[in-house]
Protein backbone atom coordinates (compact mmCIF):
# COMPACT_ATOMS: atom_id res chain seq x y z
CA UNK A 1 0.00 0.00 0.00
CA UNK A 2 1.25 3.22 -0.84
CA UNK A 3 1.94 5.70 1.87
CA UNK A 4 0.98 9.19 1.47
CA UNK A 5 4.53 10.95 -0.24
CA UNK A 6 4.69 7.80 -2.60
CA UNK A 7 1.05 8.40 -3.40
CA UNK A 8 1.87 12.19 -3.61
CA UNK A 9 5.22 11.36 -6.22
CA UNK A 10 2.80 9.03 -8.54
CA UNK A 11 -0.16 11.89 -9.21
CA UNK A 12 2.01 14.19 -9.63
CA UNK A 13 3.52 12.89 -12.56
CA UNK A 14 0.17 12.02 -13.98
CA UNK A 15 -1.00 15.73 -13.35
CA UNK A 16 2.38 17.18 -14.90
CA UNK A 17 1.58 14.77 -18.29
CA UNK A 18 -1.93 15.09 -18.59
CA UNK A 19 -1.14 19.25 -17.78
CA UNK A 20 1.47 20.06 -19.71
CA UNK A 21 -0.06 17.50 -22.93
CA UNK A 22 -3.64 20.32 -22.33
CA UNK A 23 -1.30 23.18 -22.18
CA UNK A 24 0.24 22.60 -25.56
CA UNK A 25 -3.57 21.87 -27.10
CA UNK A 26 -5.36 24.70 -25.96
CA UNK A 27 -2.51 26.70 -23.64
CA UNK A 28 -5.52 27.07 -20.44
CA UNK A 29 -7.91 24.71 -18.59
CA UNK A 30 -11.40 24.33 -19.64
CA UNK A 31 -13.71 26.57 -18.34
CA UNK A 32 -15.25 24.77 -15.99
CA UNK A 33 -11.95 24.59 -13.94
CA UNK A 34 -11.30 28.51 -14.27
CA UNK A 35 -12.66 30.32 -10.99
CA UNK A 36 -12.76 27.53 -8.59
CA UNK A 37 -9.97 26.95 -5.80
CA UNK A 38 -6.77 26.01 -6.46
CA UNK A 39 -5.27 29.01 -8.21
CA UNK A 40 -2.32 29.85 -5.67
CA UNK A 41 -0.63 32.24 -7.84
CA UNK A 42 -3.15 34.09 -8.96
CA UNK A 43 -2.30 33.83 -12.16
CA UNK A 44 -6.37 33.65 -13.56
CA UNK A 45 -6.32 29.74 -13.70
CA UNK A 46 -5.29 26.77 -12.11
CA UNK A 47 -1.96 24.73 -13.91
CA UNK A 48 0.90 23.25 -13.34
CA UNK A 49 2.28 26.52 -12.03
CA UNK A 50 -0.30 25.53 -8.38
CA UNK A 51 0.62 21.99 -7.84
CA UNK A 52 4.38 23.04 -8.17
CA UNK A 53 4.44 25.49 -6.03
CA UNK A 54 2.26 23.60 -3.82
CA UNK A 55 4.65 20.72 -3.60
CA UNK A 56 7.81 23.28 -3.42
CA UNK A 57 6.17 24.82 -0.16
CA UNK A 58 5.26 21.47 1.61
CA UNK A 59 9.03 20.00 1.11
CA UNK A 60 11.53 23.61 1.18
CA UNK A 61 8.92 25.02 3.09
CA UNK A 62 8.48 28.53 1.37
CA UNK A 63 6.25 31.43 2.01
CA UNK A 64 2.83 30.58 1.15
CA UNK A 65 1.35 32.69 -1.92
CA UNK A 66 -0.62 35.62 -0.57
CA UNK A 67 -2.54 35.72 3.45
CA UNK A 68 -5.74 34.87 2.26
CA UNK A 69 -4.89 30.89 2.43
CA UNK A 70 -5.12 30.15 -1.14
CA UNK A 71 -2.76 27.32 -0.49
CA UNK A 72 -5.26 25.72 2.19
CA UNK A 73 -7.44 24.26 -0.01
CA UNK A 74 -9.23 21.80 2.28
CA UNK A 75 -9.08 24.41 5.04
CA UNK A 76 -7.44 22.40 6.95
CA UNK A 77 -5.26 24.87 8.75
CA UNK A 78 -2.05 24.29 6.69
CA UNK A 79 -0.52 23.69 3.51
CA UNK A 80 0.38 19.85 2.74
CA UNK A 81 0.06 17.49 0.86
CA UNK A 82 -3.39 16.57 1.03
CA UNK A 83 -3.82 20.08 -0.30
CA UNK A 84 -2.53 19.49 -3.79
CA UNK A 85 -4.69 15.82 -3.61
CA UNK A 86 -6.91 17.53 -3.67
CA UNK A 87 -6.71 19.64 -6.29
CA UNK A 88 -5.87 16.43 -8.57
CA UNK A 89 -9.20 14.98 -7.34
CA UNK A 90 -11.08 18.38 -7.75
CA UNK A 91 -9.66 18.43 -11.33
CA UNK A 92 -10.71 14.87 -12.15
CA UNK A 93 -13.35 13.89 -10.12
CA UNK A 94 -15.16 17.48 -8.87
CA UNK A 95 -16.64 18.54 -5.71
CA UNK A 96 -17.31 21.56 -4.01
CA UNK A 97 -14.54 23.72 -2.71
CA UNK A 98 -14.53 24.52 0.76
CA UNK A 99 -14.68 28.14 1.74
CA UNK A 100 -11.90 29.38 3.63
CA UNK A 101 -11.00 32.88 4.86
CA UNK A 102 -10.54 33.78 0.74
CA UNK A 103 -13.41 33.72 0.42
CA UNK A 104 -14.78 37.18 1.98
CA UNK A 105 -15.76 39.88 -0.04
CA UNK A 106 -14.86 42.79 -0.26
CA UNK A 107 -11.18 40.93 0.26
CA UNK A 108 -10.08 42.71 3.88
CA UNK A 109 -7.01 44.20 4.67
CA UNK A 110 -5.11 41.30 6.38
CA UNK A 111 -6.00 37.38 6.56
CA UNK A 112 -3.82 35.10 7.92
CA UNK A 113 -4.94 31.16 8.59
CA UNK A 114 -4.16 28.90 11.95
CA UNK A 115 -4.91 25.58 13.12
CA UNK A 116 -8.15 25.67 15.23
CA UNK A 117 -11.62 25.87 13.40
CA UNK A 118 -14.53 26.78 15.59
CA UNK A 119 -17.93 25.20 15.03
CA UNK A 120 -20.86 27.27 15.93
CA UNK A 121 -23.02 25.46 18.22
CA UNK A 122 -26.69 25.41 19.39
CA UNK A 123 -25.58 25.96 22.91
CA UNK A 124 -23.09 29.02 21.60
CA UNK A 125 -23.74 32.43 23.29
CA UNK A 126 -23.03 35.75 21.65
CA UNK A 127 -21.02 37.94 24.15
CA UNK A 128 -21.22 41.74 23.94
CA UNK A 129 -18.89 43.55 25.98
CA UNK A 130 -19.02 47.64 25.17
CA UNK A 131 -19.37 51.08 26.42
CA UNK A 132 -21.58 51.47 23.73
CA UNK A 133 -25.67 50.41 24.46
CA UNK A 134 -25.74 49.92 20.47
CA UNK A 135 -23.56 47.65 20.33
CA UNK A 136 -26.27 44.66 22.19
CA UNK A 137 -28.50 45.13 19.28
CA UNK A 138 -25.68 44.35 16.76
CA UNK A 139 -24.86 41.23 18.94
CA UNK A 140 -28.37 40.51 18.41
CA UNK A 141 -28.40 41.20 14.72
CA UNK A 142 -25.76 38.38 14.49
CA UNK A 143 -27.99 35.97 16.45
CA UNK A 144 -31.07 36.70 14.31
CA UNK A 145 -29.10 36.72 11.02
CA UNK A 146 -27.87 33.24 11.89
CA UNK A 147 -31.01 32.11 13.27
CA UNK A 148 -33.27 31.03 9.93
CA UNK A 149 -30.22 28.51 8.50
CA UNK A 150 -28.80 26.78 11.58
CA UNK A 151 -32.39 26.42 13.55
CA UNK A 152 -30.24 27.79 16.86
CA UNK A 153 -31.62 31.03 19.63
CA UNK A 154 -28.58 31.65 20.91
CA UNK A 155 -28.41 33.93 23.55
CA UNK A 156 -27.40 37.50 23.33
CA UNK A 157 -25.82 38.53 26.28
CA UNK A 158 -23.62 41.64 28.09
CA UNK A 159 -20.41 40.59 29.72
CA UNK A 160 -17.65 42.26 31.60
CA UNK A 161 -15.44 39.11 32.10
CA UNK A 162 -13.61 37.04 28.65
CA UNK A 163 -15.27 34.46 27.96
CA UNK A 164 -13.77 31.22 26.74
CA UNK A 165 -16.04 30.00 24.45
CA UNK A 166 -18.43 31.41 21.99
CA UNK A 167 -18.99 34.83 19.83
CA UNK A 168 -17.64 38.35 21.65
CA UNK A 169 -17.88 41.14 20.48
CA UNK A 170 -16.00 43.81 22.25
CA UNK A 171 -15.08 47.49 21.30
CA UNK A 172 -12.04 49.11 22.71
CA UNK A 173 -10.34 52.34 22.92
CA UNK A 174 -7.46 50.71 22.17
CA UNK A 175 -8.48 50.00 18.87
CA UNK A 176 -9.42 53.79 17.48
CA UNK A 177 -6.47 53.01 15.04
CA UNK A 178 -8.64 50.88 13.04
CA UNK A 179 -11.58 54.28 12.70
CA UNK A 180 -15.20 53.66 13.18
CA UNK A 181 -15.47 50.95 10.56
CA UNK A 182 -12.80 48.93 10.90
CA UNK A 183 -12.40 45.21 12.81
CA UNK A 184 -10.49 42.33 14.07
CA UNK A 185 -11.90 38.44 14.08
CA UNK A 186 -9.52 36.29 15.82
CA UNK A 187 -11.10 32.52 15.60
CA UNK A 188 -10.16 29.88 17.61
CA UNK A 189 -11.37 26.49 18.18
CA UNK A 190 -13.41 27.65 21.52
CA UNK A 191 -13.63 31.60 20.37
CA UNK A 192 -14.55 33.96 17.80
CA UNK A 193 -13.27 37.60 19.07
CA UNK A 194 -14.46 40.55 17.06
CA UNK A 195 -12.88 43.44 18.26
CA UNK A 196 -13.37 47.24 17.25
CA UNK A 197 -13.52 50.79 17.89
CA UNK A 198 -17.53 51.43 17.32
CA UNK A 199 -19.99 49.78 17.22
CA UNK A 200 -20.19 50.52 13.32
CA UNK A 201 -16.91 48.28 13.31
CA UNK A 202 -18.63 45.25 14.68
CA UNK A 203 -21.31 45.55 12.71
CA UNK A 204 -19.05 45.28 9.42
CA UNK A 205 -16.99 42.35 10.81
CA UNK A 206 -20.21 40.26 11.44
CA UNK A 207 -20.87 40.68 7.67
CA UNK A 208 -17.32 38.62 7.49
CA UNK A 209 -18.32 35.68 9.90
CA UNK A 210 -21.30 35.66 7.73
CA UNK A 211 -19.33 35.14 4.37
CA UNK A 212 -16.86 32.90 6.44
CA UNK A 213 -19.45 30.52 7.46
CA UNK A 214 -20.79 27.98 4.14
CA UNK A 215 -22.88 29.35 1.77
CA UNK A 216 -26.28 28.10 3.37
CA UNK A 217 -26.52 30.19 6.37
CA UNK A 218 -28.11 32.55 4.19
CA UNK A 219 -31.28 30.28 3.42
CA UNK A 220 -34.14 31.07 4.98
CA UNK A 221 -34.67 27.22 6.01
CA UNK A 222 -32.88 24.72 8.45
CA UNK A 223 -29.94 23.08 7.09
CA UNK A 224 -27.99 20.68 9.00
CA UNK A 225 -24.55 22.03 9.10
CA UNK A 226 -21.64 21.72 10.41
CA UNK A 227 -21.02 25.52 10.22
CA UNK A 228 -17.67 25.90 10.38
CA UNK A 229 -15.42 29.05 10.49
CA UNK A 230 -11.57 28.82 9.66
CA UNK A 231 -9.58 29.36 12.31
CA UNK A 232 -7.33 32.11 11.83
CA UNK A 233 -6.98 36.29 12.16
CA UNK A 234 -8.42 38.89 10.04
CA UNK A 235 -7.77 42.87 10.33
CA UNK A 236 -9.52 45.35 8.04
CA UNK A 237 -10.89 48.79 7.21
CA UNK A 238 -12.17 50.78 4.66
CA UNK A 239 -9.95 52.17 2.14
CA UNK A 240 -12.58 55.51 1.08
CA UNK A 241 -15.40 56.73 3.94
CA UNK A 242 -18.36 56.76 1.22
CA UNK A 243 -19.29 53.69 -0.31
CA UNK A 244 -22.78 54.29 -1.74
CA UNK A 245 -25.59 53.09 -3.95
CA UNK A 246 -27.62 55.30 -5.86
CA UNK A 247 -31.29 54.46 -6.69
CA UNK A 248 -33.69 56.47 -8.57
CA UNK A 249 -37.17 55.73 -7.88
CA UNK A 250 -38.76 58.44 -9.83
CA UNK A 251 -38.91 57.00 -13.02
CA UNK A 252 -39.71 53.50 -11.67
CA UNK A 253 -41.64 53.26 -7.95
CA UNK A 254 -40.24 50.86 -6.00
CA UNK A 255 -41.81 49.75 -2.61
CA UNK A 256 -40.48 50.16 1.16
CA UNK A 257 -40.52 45.93 0.85
CA UNK A 258 -37.70 46.41 -2.12
CA UNK A 259 -35.80 49.28 -0.63
CA UNK A 260 -35.44 47.64 2.93
CA UNK A 261 -34.09 44.34 1.15
CA UNK A 262 -31.66 46.21 -0.80
CA UNK A 263 -30.40 48.25 2.37
CA UNK A 264 -29.85 44.87 3.75
CA UNK A 265 -27.53 43.91 0.38
CA UNK A 266 -25.77 47.00 0.91
CA UNK A 267 -24.82 46.46 4.61
CA UNK A 268 -23.75 42.45 3.45
CA UNK A 269 -21.02 44.00 1.31
CA UNK A 270 -20.03 46.50 3.77
CA UNK A 271 -21.59 49.70 1.89
CA UNK A 272 -22.94 52.27 3.92
CA UNK A 273 -24.93 55.35 2.06
CA UNK A 274 -28.18 54.62 0.15
CA UNK A 275 -28.80 57.59 -2.10
CA UNK A 276 -32.12 57.80 -2.48
CA UNK A 277 -33.15 60.08 -5.82
CA UNK A 278 -36.62 60.94 -4.72
CA UNK A 279 -37.55 63.13 -6.83
CA UNK A 280 -37.23 63.91 -11.61
CA UNK A 281 -39.27 64.65 -14.15
CA UNK A 282 -41.60 61.79 -14.15
CA UNK A 283 -41.90 61.75 -10.58
CA UNK A 284 -42.28 63.32 -7.29
CA UNK A 285 -41.81 60.20 -4.35
CA UNK A 286 -41.90 62.01 -1.24
CA UNK A 287 -44.78 62.79 0.70
CA UNK A 288 -45.02 66.81 1.04
CA UNK A 289 -48.11 67.84 3.64
CA UNK A 290 -47.40 71.60 2.77
CA UNK A 291 -47.61 70.88 -1.23
CA UNK A 292 -50.36 67.98 -1.53
CA UNK A 293 -50.25 68.49 -4.93
CA UNK A 294 -46.91 66.72 -5.40
CA UNK A 295 -48.68 63.62 -4.63
CA UNK A 296 -51.93 64.05 -5.79
CA UNK A 297 -50.36 64.99 -9.54
CA UNK A 298 -46.32 64.81 -9.42
CA UNK A 299 -46.39 61.00 -8.35
CA UNK A 300 -48.59 59.51 -11.08
CA UNK A 301 -48.64 59.56 -14.87
CA UNK A 302 -50.09 58.39 -17.80
CA UNK A 303 -53.39 57.16 -19.00
CA UNK A 304 -53.10 53.78 -16.29
CA UNK A 305 -51.89 56.64 -13.71
CA UNK A 306 -48.68 54.45 -12.85
CA UNK A 307 -46.64 55.91 -9.75
CA UNK A 308 -46.69 56.00 -6.24
CA UNK A 309 -45.14 57.91 -3.50
CA UNK A 310 -43.30 57.19 0.23
CA UNK A 311 -45.48 58.71 3.28
CA UNK A 312 -43.63 60.65 6.05
CA UNK A 313 -43.71 57.44 7.88
CA UNK A 314 -42.15 55.20 5.34
CA UNK A 315 -39.35 57.09 5.01
CA UNK A 316 -38.70 57.81 8.56
CA UNK A 317 -39.09 53.82 8.44
CA UNK A 318 -36.27 53.11 5.96
CA UNK A 319 -34.17 55.98 7.57
CA UNK A 320 -34.44 53.65 11.03
CA UNK A 321 -33.14 50.42 9.09
CA UNK A 322 -31.09 51.81 7.54
CA UNK A 323 -29.30 53.13 10.83
CA UNK A 324 -29.46 50.06 12.37
CA UNK A 325 -27.20 48.62 9.75
CA UNK A 326 -25.01 51.66 9.60
CA UNK A 327 -25.88 52.68 6.76
CA UNK A 328 -26.58 56.52 6.13
CA UNK A 329 -30.03 57.56 3.90
CA UNK A 330 -28.94 60.42 1.40
CA UNK A 331 -32.52 62.34 -0.07
CA UNK A 332 -31.95 63.95 -3.56
CA UNK A 333 -34.34 66.58 -4.55
CA UNK A 334 -33.74 67.87 -8.18
CA UNK A 335 -33.32 71.24 -8.77
CA UNK A 336 -33.55 73.42 -10.92
CA UNK A 337 -33.96 70.82 -14.01
CA UNK A 338 -35.60 67.46 -13.99
CA UNK A 339 -38.72 69.25 -12.35
CA UNK A 340 -41.67 68.53 -14.84
CA UNK A 341 -43.65 66.30 -12.23
CA UNK A 342 -43.26 69.80 -8.96
CA UNK A 343 -43.89 72.17 -12.22
CA UNK A 344 -46.88 69.78 -13.58
CA UNK A 345 -48.59 69.93 -9.84
CA UNK A 346 -47.69 73.93 -9.43
CA UNK A 347 -47.65 75.76 -12.56
CA UNK A 348 -46.80 79.13 -10.70
CA UNK A 349 -43.22 77.87 -10.59
CA UNK A 350 -42.58 77.61 -14.21
CA UNK A 351 -40.77 80.34 -16.15
CA UNK A 352 -42.63 82.91 -18.21
CA UNK A 353 -44.24 82.66 -20.91
CA UNK A 354 -45.81 78.95 -19.49
CA UNK A 355 -45.97 76.14 -21.24
CA UNK A 356 -49.97 75.34 -21.31
CA UNK A 357 -51.42 71.73 -20.89
CA UNK A 358 -48.06 70.47 -18.92
CA UNK A 359 -48.17 66.96 -17.61
CA UNK A 360 -46.16 64.56 -16.21
CA UNK A 361 -43.81 62.85 -18.14
CA UNK A 362 -44.31 59.05 -19.22
CA UNK A 363 -40.83 58.44 -20.68
CA UNK A 364 -37.69 59.39 -20.58
CA UNK A 365 -35.34 62.38 -21.04
CA UNK A 366 -34.01 65.76 -20.16
CA UNK A 367 -36.86 67.94 -20.21
CA UNK A 368 -36.71 71.85 -20.93
CA UNK A 369 -38.92 72.18 -18.08
CA UNK A 370 -37.08 74.09 -15.16
CA UNK A 371 -37.62 75.91 -12.06
CA UNK A 372 -37.76 79.73 -12.48
CA UNK A 373 -35.08 81.01 -11.38
CA UNK A 374 -36.09 84.68 -10.93
CA UNK A 375 -38.75 84.00 -9.01
CA UNK A 376 -38.85 84.23 -5.38
CA UNK A 377 -41.59 82.18 -5.18
CA UNK A 378 -39.26 78.76 -6.44
CA UNK A 379 -37.02 79.82 -3.88
CA UNK A 380 -39.75 80.10 -1.32
CA UNK A 381 -40.94 76.49 -2.56
CA UNK A 382 -38.19 74.37 -2.66
CA UNK A 383 -36.84 76.15 1.22
CA UNK A 384 -40.12 74.90 2.14
CA UNK A 385 -39.96 71.28 0.77
CA UNK A 386 -36.55 71.13 2.19
CA UNK A 387 -37.81 71.53 5.74
CA UNK A 388 -39.83 68.52 5.17
CA UNK A 389 -37.21 66.40 3.80
CA UNK A 390 -34.84 67.21 6.70
CA UNK A 391 -37.02 66.69 9.07
CA UNK A 392 -36.95 63.45 7.86
CA UNK A 393 -34.14 62.71 6.83
CA UNK A 394 -30.96 63.22 9.23
CA UNK A 395 -28.44 62.65 7.04
CA UNK A 396 -25.42 65.15 7.57
CA UNK A 397 -25.63 65.82 3.59
CA UNK A 398 -28.35 66.59 1.45
CA UNK A 399 -28.98 66.27 -2.23
CA UNK A 400 -30.09 68.98 -4.29
CA UNK A 401 -29.31 67.89 -7.48
CA UNK A 402 -27.96 70.45 -10.17
CA UNK A 403 -27.43 67.68 -13.15
CA UNK A 404 -28.87 68.42 -17.03
CA UNK A 405 -30.86 71.84 -16.22
CA UNK A 406 -31.33 73.28 -19.91
CA UNK A 407 -31.50 76.96 -20.04
CA UNK A 408 -33.33 77.72 -23.05
CA UNK A 409 -36.82 78.74 -20.70
CA UNK A 410 -34.07 80.90 -18.56
CA UNK A 411 -33.09 82.43 -21.81
CA UNK A 412 -36.12 83.67 -22.71
CA UNK A 413 -37.90 84.22 -19.02
CA UNK A 414 -38.55 87.82 -17.93
CA UNK A 415 -38.23 86.99 -14.40
CA UNK A 416 -34.94 85.46 -15.17
CA UNK A 417 -33.20 87.85 -17.32
CA UNK A 418 -34.07 90.52 -14.09
CA UNK A 419 -32.72 88.48 -11.68
CA UNK A 420 -29.58 88.16 -14.05
CA UNK A 421 -29.44 92.05 -14.52
CA UNK A 422 -29.83 92.73 -10.48
CA UNK A 423 -27.14 90.47 -9.69
CA UNK A 424 -24.81 91.84 -12.41
CA UNK A 425 -24.27 87.96 -13.17
CA UNK A 426 -22.62 87.17 -16.67
CA UNK A 427 -24.98 84.22 -17.90
CA UNK A 428 -27.93 81.93 -17.30
CA UNK A 429 -25.11 79.33 -15.61
CA UNK A 430 -24.39 81.58 -13.33
CA UNK A 431 -28.00 82.34 -12.57
CA UNK A 432 -28.00 78.16 -11.52
CA UNK A 433 -24.59 78.71 -9.58
CA UNK A 434 -26.55 81.75 -7.39
CA UNK A 435 -30.08 79.49 -7.43
CA UNK A 436 -27.75 76.61 -5.87
CA UNK A 437 -25.84 79.01 -3.27
CA UNK A 438 -28.70 80.14 -2.11
CA UNK A 439 -30.24 76.88 -1.40
CA UNK A 440 -26.92 75.53 -0.08
CA UNK A 441 -26.56 78.40 2.45
CA UNK A 442 -30.27 78.31 3.68
CA UNK A 443 -29.64 74.87 4.59
CA UNK A 444 -26.59 75.43 6.12
CA UNK A 445 -27.77 78.51 8.35
CA UNK A 446 -31.36 76.91 9.05
CA UNK A 447 -30.23 73.54 10.42
CA UNK A 448 -26.32 73.07 10.44
CA UNK A 449 -26.65 70.66 7.97
CA UNK A 450 -24.51 70.53 3.93
CA UNK A 451 -25.45 70.01 0.94
CA UNK A 452 -24.24 67.93 -1.81
CA UNK A 453 -24.92 68.38 -5.47
CA UNK A 454 -23.81 67.18 -9.43
CA UNK A 455 -20.79 68.96 -10.07
CA UNK A 456 -21.40 70.81 -12.76
CA UNK A 457 -24.77 72.09 -11.73
CA UNK A 458 -23.01 74.92 -9.37
CA UNK A 459 -21.95 72.38 -6.28
CA UNK A 460 -18.11 72.73 -6.49
CA UNK A 461 -18.25 76.36 -6.45
CA UNK A 462 -16.56 79.13 -4.45
CA UNK A 463 -18.12 80.57 -1.46
CA UNK A 464 -20.33 77.33 -0.63
CA UNK A 465 -20.66 77.29 3.18
CA UNK A 466 -17.87 75.25 4.79
CA UNK A 467 -18.17 71.40 4.44
CA UNK A 468 -19.94 71.69 1.21
CA UNK A 469 -19.11 68.37 -1.27
CA UNK A 470 -20.00 67.60 -4.65
CA UNK A 471 -20.83 64.29 -7.24
CA UNK A 472 -19.00 64.22 -10.22
CA UNK A 473 -20.65 61.97 -13.21
CA UNK A 474 -18.82 63.19 -16.09
CA UNK A 475 -19.54 67.45 -17.83
CA UNK A 476 -17.11 69.74 -17.00
CA UNK A 477 -13.74 69.29 -14.54
CA UNK A 478 -12.87 65.92 -14.19
CA UNK A 479 -12.06 64.38 -10.65
CA UNK A 480 -8.62 65.49 -10.19
CA UNK A 481 -9.44 68.85 -11.46
CA UNK A 482 -12.05 68.91 -8.68
CA UNK A 483 -10.27 67.95 -5.78
CA UNK A 484 -7.24 69.70 -7.21
CA UNK A 485 -9.34 72.85 -6.71
CA UNK A 486 -10.04 72.23 -2.78
CA UNK A 487 -13.52 70.16 -3.37
CA UNK A 488 -15.07 67.08 -1.19
CA UNK A 489 -16.28 64.76 -4.05
CA UNK A 490 -17.82 61.64 -4.42
CA UNK A 491 -16.95 60.00 -7.88
CA UNK A 492 -20.24 58.42 -9.71
CA UNK A 493 -18.21 58.57 -13.44
CA UNK A 494 -21.08 57.89 -15.57
CA UNK A 495 -18.58 55.66 -18.01
CA UNK A 496 -17.26 53.51 -14.92
CA UNK A 497 -20.14 53.61 -12.21
CA UNK A 498 -23.65 53.57 -14.09
CA UNK A 499 -25.25 49.98 -13.70
CA UNK A 500 -28.17 51.26 -16.71
CA UNK A 501 -24.96 51.33 -18.91
CA UNK A 502 -24.34 48.37 -20.55
CA UNK A 503 -20.74 48.74 -20.79
CA UNK A 504 -19.82 49.28 -17.64
CA UNK A 505 -18.67 45.20 -17.23
CA UNK A 506 -18.24 43.90 -14.27
CA UNK A 507 -14.17 43.76 -14.89
CA UNK A 508 -14.38 47.24 -15.95
CA UNK A 509 -16.27 48.46 -12.40
CA UNK A 510 -13.57 46.63 -10.51
CA UNK A 511 -10.86 47.47 -12.22
CA UNK A 512 -12.08 51.72 -12.31
CA UNK A 513 -9.26 54.06 -10.51
CA UNK A 514 -11.80 55.86 -8.43
CA UNK A 515 -8.77 58.14 -7.31
CA UNK A 516 -9.10 59.59 -11.04
CA UNK A 517 -5.74 59.98 -11.39
CA UNK A 518 -5.74 62.39 -8.99
CA UNK A 519 -2.62 63.79 -7.41
CA UNK A 520 -1.64 61.96 -4.14
CA UNK A 521 -1.76 65.48 -2.52
CA UNK A 522 -5.31 65.81 -2.75
CA UNK A 523 -6.63 62.22 -2.30
CA UNK A 524 -7.96 63.18 0.99
CA UNK A 525 -10.87 65.65 -1.41
CA UNK A 526 -11.99 62.18 -2.62
CA UNK A 527 -14.73 60.68 -0.25
CA UNK A 528 -15.39 57.68 -2.07
CA UNK A 529 -17.86 56.59 -4.94
CA UNK A 530 -21.55 55.13 -5.41
CA UNK A 531 -22.70 53.01 -8.02
CA UNK A 532 -25.78 54.55 -9.45
CA UNK A 533 -28.99 53.10 -11.35
CA UNK A 534 -31.31 55.43 -12.89
CA UNK A 535 -34.42 53.47 -14.06
CA UNK A 536 -35.86 54.44 -17.20
CA UNK A 537 -35.96 50.75 -18.31
CA UNK A 538 -36.11 49.02 -14.99
CA UNK A 539 -39.77 48.67 -14.27
CA UNK A 540 -39.80 45.53 -11.81
CA UNK A 541 -37.57 43.93 -9.20
CA UNK A 542 -36.28 41.03 -11.11
CA UNK A 543 -34.98 43.64 -14.15
CA UNK A 544 -33.85 45.72 -10.96
CA UNK A 545 -31.55 43.04 -9.61
CA UNK A 546 -30.65 41.62 -13.17
CA UNK A 547 -28.99 45.26 -13.21
CA UNK A 548 -27.83 45.63 -10.33
CA UNK A 549 -26.09 42.45 -9.10
CA UNK A 550 -22.98 40.82 -9.24
CA UNK A 551 -21.65 44.03 -10.41
CA UNK A 552 -22.06 46.38 -7.38
CA UNK A 553 -20.35 43.53 -5.55
CA UNK A 554 -16.96 44.64 -7.64
CA UNK A 555 -18.02 48.55 -6.86
CA UNK A 556 -18.22 47.58 -3.10
CA UNK A 557 -14.63 45.82 -2.87
CA UNK A 558 -13.37 48.55 -5.63
CA UNK A 559 -14.38 51.22 -2.86
CA UNK A 560 -13.12 49.34 0.18
CA UNK A 561 -10.32 47.47 -0.37
CA UNK A 562 -6.93 49.29 -0.83
CA UNK A 563 -5.78 49.71 -4.59
CA UNK A 564 -2.04 47.71 -4.30
CA UNK A 565 -4.42 44.66 -2.96
CA UNK A 566 -6.92 44.56 -5.71
CA UNK A 567 -6.41 41.76 -8.17
CA UNK A 568 -9.54 40.90 -10.33
CA UNK A 569 -8.91 37.30 -11.18
CA UNK A 570 -8.57 36.87 -7.67
CA UNK A 571 -11.83 38.53 -6.66
CA UNK A 572 -13.51 36.43 -9.67
CA UNK A 573 -12.45 33.37 -7.85
CA UNK A 574 -14.16 34.15 -4.87
CA UNK A 575 -17.27 36.26 -6.27
CA UNK A 576 -18.23 32.90 -7.75
CA UNK A 577 -17.90 31.03 -4.54
CA UNK A 578 -20.03 33.64 -2.93
CA UNK A 579 -22.56 33.75 -5.38
CA UNK A 580 -24.88 30.74 -4.08
CA UNK A 581 -25.51 33.27 -1.47
CA UNK A 582 -27.22 35.40 -3.30
CA UNK A 583 -29.23 32.31 -4.66
CA UNK A 584 -29.98 31.66 -0.97
CA UNK A 585 -31.13 35.41 -0.56
CA UNK A 586 -33.64 34.89 -3.15
CA UNK A 587 -31.44 37.51 -5.80
CA UNK A 588 -32.12 36.67 -9.28
CA UNK A 589 -28.33 38.40 -10.26
CA UNK A 590 -27.83 39.45 -14.37
CA UNK A 591 -24.74 37.36 -16.25
CA UNK A 592 -21.18 37.42 -14.82
CA UNK A 593 -19.71 38.50 -17.83
CA UNK A 594 -21.57 42.26 -17.98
Amino acid sequence: MLDKRALIIVLTCGWISVLSMFAVANNELPSDIYGKIGDVDHSGKIDIDDVTYLIAFIFNQGAPPDPLCTGDVDDSGGTDIDDVIYIIQYIFVGGAPPLSLGSVIPKPVYCACSDGDYTLSSNDTVWVQSEFGEALAVGQYLAAKLSPATGFDLQVLATMDSPTSGILLQTSGSQSSLGDEGYKITTTSELVIIEAFQPAGLFRGIQTIRQLLPNEIEDSVVHEGPWVIQGGYILDYPSFKWRGFLLDVARHFFTVETIKEYIDLLAYYKMNVFHWHLTDDQGWRAESDSFPLLNEIGSWRGEDNYGGYYTKEEMQDVVQYAAARYIEVIPEIEMPGHATAAIASYPTLMCHPPEENLVVPEFEGVYNTIFCGGQDETLDFLKVVLDEIIEVFPSGVIHIGGDEAPKERWDVCPYCQARIEALNLTSEHALQEWFMKEISWYVYTTYGRNTTGWSEGGACQDDMPPGSQCQWWAPGDDIATLVANGHDVVNTYFGNLYLNNWYCTLPRMYQYDITGGADPAYLVHILGAEAALFTEYVETESQLNDKVFPRIIAVAENVWTRSGEKNYNEFYLRLIRKLECLNYMGIDYGSMEE
